[in-house]
């Protein structure tokens, strides 16, 4: 399998805060090993299951977090040797895109530079902190808080932007304040006594579009088949793979080659929607096809306003927001059952053509394709759509599906800075000409991974995206819009998973939406809040608390609130590690 781990290396000025910090890495033994890779630097790491230690060679000046199998020279899918690898960051890190596959790694050199890279794919986060005369670059934001010796705090416009609905970093800020994400396919170099730098190795837009032949597109069909495949295979352990299956045509496409390509079994987790109608037009698909494939362990579960927030409640402290159901049930399911992989259908929506991509379709299809009208999308109103959208195109207001504003909820600061920042993506998609427009700003939403990588390895669990991953991504880069958007959404997938499932799951045409289940819900706003909220949420809620709110609202407190319990529960883990922090500082320390 992937080789995963959780990666944490620190570069301090002052040998005793080092030694201090890396005896409360021994001591909290939350890492396997622990080493000195270069000078004034600290590094840690610990495996996932099922995945092996580093590459043997130069293994103390080079960590990987993810991919280090493609450089070993035992592996079949070998890509490039270590010590071409380390030449190509040494010298000219752009060159990474010369090695294929998707890998993730810190590499150390002796003079005390360090250079972090991240995946393509982006699976393992990468964060990084810099100041008061130390830098330090982690794969989960709690251990930033617990091992550096400062005050964590809130960044307040990091976590409302996120609970307010869309899982996002802006401008690479997360809610640890002063740690920022490094983005995928991209790397950085941190010096001694120099601000950190980035710089991307990666783009897969191409500069323009062609339609494709028919013959073109058959080989597209058969080119993304066997990525997803590969994804799968790649991703998949021999047992306790748990799926999220929603009988859609993503989870369904996962569920079919996973179990009929592949051969693997898979644990299900399906979530139902309250109303009987929608409960029983859901089970409609995911019972018969459950059946067929033969789940080892199938659980289901409806979930009303009251059980999502209570399921919410219950999700990983860690110091990103989870809200994703799934991620929610994490800690309890690996109580009930072994579970190695948890895995689903995120980023197939942006990658395979839904109606989020519309906007791509409308930039590349003209007034003589409308009146082909049986090709368009969903129908003879796609064209009043098109209207729409090139208008707004045209008059540099495109449409980006952001929420225009935030909630109510939060400060007034907030809300004004969110304005600014949402203008400045409107105006980056606005003034954007090169194709797939849509899918590069999806593509920047991409606080998902994160959550997802947290919440699992939080519980001992591998993550997997199989629609989010290098090979995946180029090809859907290289598509023309109307090979996914034409007589429906996702075209290429259905044509790509057409021979594995049954033809109606195959032509779903509907997103499984659970209609408005909450709305004019209210809810008891129960006990005090914390006091580190007091800058995201408006004033009213510490002058004069109300004694309920809205579902959604409630929603977002309870998932802030998390965020808060986290940071809380890495100061008491620093506090239990404080003995061996204590000690001498020649332990440890550089001679």
């Amino acid at each position: 399998m992937n080789p995963l781990a959780n990666l944490f290396a620190v570069m301090d000025e002052d040998p005793f805060s080092l030694g201090r910090i890396e005896a409360a890495l021994r001591a909290g033994r939350a890492f396997d090993r622990v080493w000195r890779p270069a000078r004034r630097w600290i590094a840690a790491r610990r495996a996932l299951p099922s995945s092996s230690g580093d590459p043997s060679s130069f293994a103390d000046q080079l960590a990987f977090a993810e991919g280090g199998d493609l450089f070993d020279a035992g592996s079949g899918a070998r890509s490039g040797a270590i010590e071409d690898l380390i030449e190509v960051v040494d010298t000219c890190p752009r060159d990474l895109l010369r090695f294929t596959g998707d890998f993730g790694f810190i590499r150390f050199e002796h003079s005390g530079r360090a250079s972090v890279v991240r995946s393509c794919r982006g699976l393992v986060p990468f964060y990084l902190f810099e100041g008061r005369g130390r830098a330090a670059i982690s794969t989960r934001l709690g251990d930033i808080a617990r091992y550096l010796p400062l005050e964590p705090r809130l960044d307040a416009f990091a976590a409302a932007i996120w609970t307010n609905g869309w899982p996002v970093m802006p401008d690479g800020r997360t809610t640890l304040a002063g740690a920022r994400i490094l983005d995928r396919g991209s790397y950085a170099v941190l010096r001694p006594e120099s601000p950190v730098q980035s710089w991307r190795y990666w783009d897969p837009r191409p500069y323009e579009l062609t339609l494709p032949t028919p013959a073109a597109e058959r080989e597209h069909v058969e080119e993304f088949r066997d990525a997803l495949i590969a994804s799968l295979d790649r991703d998949l352990a021999t047992q306790d793979n748990l799926l999220c299956f929603s009988g859609g045509v993503d989870s369904s496409a996962l569920a079919a080659v996973a179990r009929r390509v592949l051969g693997r079994p898979l644990l299900a987790i399906s979530y139902l929607p309250p109303d009987p109608a929608l409960k029983e037009r859901d089970l409609s698909y995911i019972t018969p096809l459950a059946a067929e494939l033969g789940f080892a362990r199938h659980w289901q579960s409806v979930l009303d306003p009251a059980s999502r927030l209570a399921l919410t409640s219950l999700a990983p402290r860690v110091v990103v927001p989870v809200g994703y159901h799934v991620s929610c049930a994490l800690p309890r399911l690996v109580q009930e059952a072994p579970i190695r992989v948890v895995l689903g259908g995120e980023f197939a929506d942006e990658l395979c053509g839904s109606l989020a991509r519309f906007g791509d379709w409308v930039d590349h299809t003209s007034v003589v394709d409308l009146l082909q009208w049986k090709r368009l999308p969903t129908g003879p109103r796609d064209a009043l759509s098109w209207l729409r959208w090139r208008s707004r195109s045209r008059r540099r207001r495109p449409i980006i599906r952001l929420p225009s504003e935030l909630s109510e909820l939060y400060h007034p600061e907030l809300r004004a800075e969110y304005r600014e920042w949402r203008a400045r993506i409107s105006d980056q998609v606005a003034y954007d000409t090169r194709p797939h427009r849509m899918l590069t700003l999806f593509g920047r939403l991409d606080g998902w991974l994160a959550e997802s990588w947290e919440a699992a390895t939080h519980c001992n669990v591998r993550p997997s995206s199989p629609f989010c991953t290098r090979r995946l991504i180029e090809i859907g880069y290289r598509l023309h819009p109307r090979e996914m958007l034409s007589r429906g959404t996702k075209q290429i997938l259905r044509r790509a998973v057409a021979d594995y499932l049954p033809s109606r799951h195959v032509g779903r045409a509907d997103k499984g939406h659970w209609g408005h289940y909450a709305e004019g819900s209210d809810f008891a706003l129960e006990g005090s809040l914390p006091a580190e909220l007091e800058g995201v949420l408006k004033p009213d809620f510490f002058d004069r608390p109300p004694g309920s709110v809205a579902y959604w609202d409630r929603l977002r407190i309870v998932m802030l609130t998390n965020i808060v319990e986290g940071i809380r529960e890495q100061r008491s883990a620093r506090a239990s590690d404080s003995a061996a922090a204590l000690l001498p500082a020649a332990v440890g320390c550089e001679s």
